[in-house]
């Protein structure tokens, strides 16, 4: 697309349509309460701490190098699953943790229908393959 064309309906309504999709299907747990995330197990048990550890590490100024809660301490930062330098974690942090991960994972299941739509647009596939982001969107492997 020329920089100079502005974008129709047509370019503008699917990202959007798919956006209040994703929202709509986390809407009950968008809101959580303090103290509690939207997510199973591995969200609740191991990825919430490891958000809050970095989350107040920088509130108070310090980068979490080194997380000695667990055992005798390991190298926090370099433990890729933290994913520190990733920049949609930074939008899971910046708010209130329990906010900042819903808004973590609607703009991860945003971007997988949105990748899969266009995917599909781009493969030709038509009218018919139009429906496909949302077997992203509520795919028991996504969810």
């Amino acid at each position: 697309m020329n920089l100079t064309q502005k974008l129709t309906r047509t370019q503008f309504l699917p990202p959007l349509l798919l956006f209040i999709a994703a929202a709509l299907f986390l809407l009950p747990g968008l809101l959580p309460p303090e103290g509690h995330a939207i997510g199973a197990h591995d969200m609740r048990g191991l990825f919430y701490p490891w958000l809050e550890l970095v989350r107040s590490s920088l509130l108070h100024g310090r980068v979490p190098f080194w997380d000695d809660a667990l055992f005798a301490g390991y190298p926090f930062l370099a433990n890729p699953q933290v994913a520190f330098f990733y920049p949609l974690t930074w939008l899971a942090i910046l708010p209130p943790l329990n906010i900042g991960i819903s808004l973590y994972l609607l703009v991860h299941l945003w971007l997988a229908g949105l990748g899969m739509y266009y995917f599909v647009k781009e493969q030709g596939t038509g009218f018919k393959g139009q429906g496909s982001p949302f077997t992203i969107h509520y795919s028991p492997f996504t969810i």
